[in-house]
């Protein structure tokens, strides 16, 4: 019984931390879905995939559900496998570009050492 006081005292004094995290997100979300949605709401044009330039950000609510989706990356593997299947090679070069420079890195300084 004496571990469930603790736990209970325990997430009681999280909760307010936890609360303030969760206000600051949900203003950010709401303040940036707002400014996208003013910003691009105008734009008629496409992309390099046809889509409209504008497209989730043509009102107020929608600018914030996309933001929320932005921010909790939700949407990454539909953003993500397209674009890795459209350019792989540049994906592989980048992930194993950064090893081969902190190897060289290494290298350099016991060179100079």
């Amino acid at each position: 019984m004496h571990t469930i006081y603790e736990s209970a005292e325990a997430v009681a004094f999280l909760l307010p931390n936890f609360v303030n995290v969760s206000a600051l997100l949900t203003l950010c979300v709401c303040f940036f879905g707002w400014l996208a949605a003013i910003t691009l709401d105008d734009y008629d044009q496409d992309n390099a995939e046809g889509q409209a330039v504008n497209d989730g950000f043509g009102s107020l609510g929608e600018g914030i559900y996309t933001m929320f989706f932005v921010a909790s990356t939700a949407n990454f593997p539909d953003q993500m496998l397209p674009a890795f299947t459209r350019r792989a090679a540049r994906v592989r070069d980048a992930v194993g570009a950064t090893p081969r420079r902190a190897s060289r890195r290494r290298a350099s300084k016991r060179r100079t050492m």
